[in-house]
């Protein structure tokens, strides 16, 4: 495995039925499996998107949203958890997507034991923190959230 740094932002497409675009919000389930694919912010915002949509997008699908969060966010995220998660971000690359990554929550600091699942607790903080990309049916950005946190 090839963990990324922590100063990295990634990104993950939003799309129905997790994303209700009339409240511009996920649902809190989003980021609880244990590979939550995510794409690496290393070529700027419209490769980003570009890689998110050929990722995700197809007739029943389309991307409205992308959510932003730097690794370190993530990580002190599931350590500010009573039951501490020791999240990593794993370099991940597909055909189709060269900055292809997966947020990855392991039991301990060890990293040798993947957790099972991630709560929906610690799913909607990550939420929470989440600067948002609302884009077009062309990738174009509409609109800027900043997180809350």
């Amino acid at each position: 495995m090839k963990f990324i740094g922590d100063d990295e932002t990634v990104g993950r497409a939003l799309f129905e039925p997790d994303w209700d675009p009339s409240v511009k919000r996920l649902t809190p389930s989003a980021f609880t499996r244990n590979n939550t694919s995510v794409t690496r912010l290393l070529e700027g915002e419209p490769t980003l998107i570009s890689h998110l949509k050929k990722d995700v997008e197809n007739d029943k699908v389309k991307v409205k949203a992308v959510g932003l969060i730097k690794v370190s966010q993530i990580k002190k995220i599931g350590l500010e958890n009573e039951t501490k998660i020791f999240f990593e971000v794993n370099e991940a690359i597909t055909d189709s997507n060269p900055h292809h990554a997966e947020i990855m929550p392991f039991e301990s600091e060890a990293k040798n034991l993947l957790k099972k699942s991630v709560s929906r607790g610690v799913s909607k903080k990550i939420i929470s923190a989440l600067n948002l990309l609302i884009v077009d049916s062309n990738g174009s950005i509409n609109e800027r959230i900043e997180s809350g946190t």
